[in-house]
């Protein structure tokens, strides 16, 4: 009886974990946005959005496997205080 027990919890633990990890790994936010798009909209925020994504794109340079990524999705922000910036 002991040992069914035992068993029994293993079993809900094993598949606790699962669906934790089935959870956590799901690449979809729930937005219907890819990542890329995601991260165009963080850099598109507020200048330290795109700070930030320039970062992360340096950081990855360094990355032997990584691939160029297109900045087209990005718009920095435009108005009357800030210095217009122009992405080549």
């Amino acid at each position: 009886m002991r040992a069914s027990i035992t068993t029994r919890r293993s079993w809900v633990a094993i598949a606790a974990v699962i669906l934790t990890l089935a959870a956590c790994s799901r690449a979809d936010n729930g937005d219907g946005l890819t990542d890329m798009q995601r991260e165009d909209q963080a850099a598109s925020a507020s200048r330290t959005g795109l700070f930030n994504f320039a970062r992360a794109q340096i950081s990855q340079g360094t990355n032997e496997t990584s691939e160029p990524r297109a900045i087209n999705g990005i718009a920095p922000q435009v108005d009357e205080i800030s210095e217009p910036f122009i992405l080549m």
